[in-house]
C-alpha cells in the first residue's frame, strides 16, 4: 500500500471513529434536517395506513355483525369504514411513501451532512490551523450541480452549482449559486469552470502574479482584472462589495467531486492568502476526497 493510500485509509478511520463519537451531534439541523424528518415521519405513517388497509380489504365482513364480540367488533367496523375506499387509500398510501423516500434521498440524511462537516473542517484546519484569522478568512465550500433551478431572470436550466455545506461557523447563510452549462466558457466562477472542466483549478495557478487586492476602495481597472481572472461578472463583484466591509479572497482553489464514477459537484477553497501551497492542498483533498465521494452515495 502506498503511502497516500494509507492516510487516505487512516482519515477513513478516523472519520468512523468521529462519526460514531460525534453520532448525537452529527444529527443535523435547520431546514435540512427538519424536512428529512418530516417526510420519515409522513413515510411511516403513510406505510401504515397502506398496509392496515390492505389488510382489511382482504378481511371477510361478517353477515351478523350483532353477534361479534371483543376485537372482531373493531376489525369487522374498520373493514366497513375502508373497503370502499381502499382502491384509492392503497395507490395513494403507496405513491406517498415512494415521494417521501425521493425526497429523503435528494434532501440526505441529517448525519450525512454531519460528516460532511466534519471533513470540511477537517480540511480547513489542515490547510489554515497555524493561520490567526477569521473563519471567513479562510472558507471550503462544497457545491452541489443542479439541472436548473428557479432564479429570476435567469434560464433556469442551463446547469447550476448550489452551495449546501461550508467550513467553519460563519457565513453559513450564503445564496451565491454559479452557472455550469455545457459550453466552459460561459461557466461563472471558480465553482462553475472547475465543474465543466473537469479538474482542479488553482488561482492564481502556481507562481503567477497574486490576484489585485479587491476591496471598497478598489479602482476599476482592479475589480475588471479581478472579475477576468475569476471568471466572474463585474456586477457581481460591485454587489458582493456593498454587503461586506473586508476584501474579496486573494486565492481560489476548485476540485471537482464525483460520485459513482459521475460529476457531482466541487469543493471550492478560498482564503485571504495571495497564494496557497499546491502540494499542501493536493495532499489535504486527496484525505477526505475519497470519503466525501463515498459518503455523497446516500444523496440523489
Amino acid at each position: 500500500m502506498t503511502g497516500s493510500s494509507l492516510e487516505t485509509a487512516g482519515f477513513d478511520l478516523k472519520w468512523a471513529c468521529l462519526a460514531w463519537t460525534m453520532r448525537g451531534r452529527l444529527q443535523g439541523s435547520g431546514w435540512r434536517a427538519g424536512t428529512y424528518r418530516t417526510l420519515t415521519v409522513v413515510q411511516i405513517v403513510a406505510m401504515a395506513i397502506g398496509v392496515v388497509v390492505g389488510a382489511l380489504l382482504k378481511y371477510e365482513l361478517s353477515p351478523t355483525p350483532y353477534l361479534l364480540q371483543g376485537w372482531h367488533v373493531l376489525v369487522n367496523d374498520l373493514a366497513v369504514l375502508t373497503q370502499p375506499i381502499a382502491w384509492i387509500v392503497v395507490p395513494t398510501s403507496a405513491l406517498l411513501v415512494g415521494a417521501c423516500e425521493t425526497g429523503r434521498k435528494m434532501i440526505g440524511a441529517p448525519w450525512l451532512w454531519g460528516v460532511v462537516k466534519v471533513a470540511l473542517d477537517t480540511l480547513r484546519r489542515d490547510l489554515f490551523d497555524g493561520h490567526n484569522a477569521p473563519d471567513h478568512h479562510h472558507r471550503i465550500t462544497l457545491f452541489r450541480y443542479r439541472g436548473w433551478i428557479l432564479r429570476p431572470c435567469r434560464w433556469p436550466g442551463s446547469g447550476w452549482l448550489v452551495p449546501v455545506a461550508r467550513s467553519g461557523h460563519s457565513t453559513q447563510k450564503t445564496g451565491t449559486k454559479f452557472r455550469a452549462p455545457s459550453e466552459p466558457t460561459r461557466a461563472e466562477g471558480i465553482a462553475g469552470r472547475s465543474y465543466v472542466t473537469k479538474g482542479t483549478l488553482f488561482v492564481p495557478p502556481p507562481n503567477a502574479a497574486p490576484l489585485p487586492r479587491v476591496g471598497k476602495d478598489a479602482s476599476a481597472p482592479e475589480i475588471e482584472e479581478y472579475a477576468k481572472r475569476t471568471f466572474i461578472d463585474q456586477r457581481w463583484i460591485t454587489r458582493q462589495l456593498e454587503k461586506r466591509d473586508d476584501e474579496l479572497p486573494r486565492s481560489y482553489v476548485g476540485f471537482l467531486i464525483e460520485v459513482k464514477g459521475k460529476p457531482w459537484g466541487v469543493i471550492v477553497i478560498d482564503s485571504a492568502e495571495p497564494a496557497l501551497d499546491p502540494k499542501l492542498v493536493q495532499r489535504g483533498f486527496n484525505l477526505i476526497g475519497g470519503t466525501l465521494s463515498k459518503v455523497l452515495e446516500g444523496v440523489l
